[in-house]
């Protein structure tokens, strides 16, 4: 069919938990989960780094940069029951040009997410 014959995008709000075996990120959040066809869903959860309620911290970046970090996770749902997806601590401004060094931003990431169940939330 035609883009014409496809409905919107399904959006909602609802709380997300979002934590660490060790409790070194603890969050809880309210997301816009985007479904666009009825097996498939994700959403993005981004958490400034001074607002983080855990105590795990990022190591490739320093103390002085620390408010300007995101933990940033994106999880995806396509056509099974599994979510997947990854977490890093990434640059506010990760997405401006990174100047004339041409060096990419520094990126920690944290690992590829799997969650079996039907939903990732607590």
């Amino acid at each position: 069919g035609t883009a014409e014959d496809c409905p919107p995008a399904y959006r909602f709000n609802t709380p997300v938990g979002l934590r660490t075996d060790d409790n070194g990120i603890a969050e809880e959040r309210t997301i816009q989960m985007v479904a666009p066809f009825i097996n498939e869903a994700s959403f993005d959860l981004e958490v400034p780094g001074n607002q983080l309620s855990g105590s795990l911290r990022p190591t490739v970046f320093s103390e002085s940069e620390w408010p300007d970090i995101l933990l940033r996770v994106g999880l995806a749902k396509r056509g099974s029951a599994e979510w997947s997806g990854r977490a890093a601590f990434v640059p506010a401004e990760e997405t401006e040009p990174s100047g004339d060094s041409g060096e990419p931003p520094p990126i920690e990431p944290l690992g590829q997410l799997v969650f079996d169940s039907q939903t990732p939330f607590e």
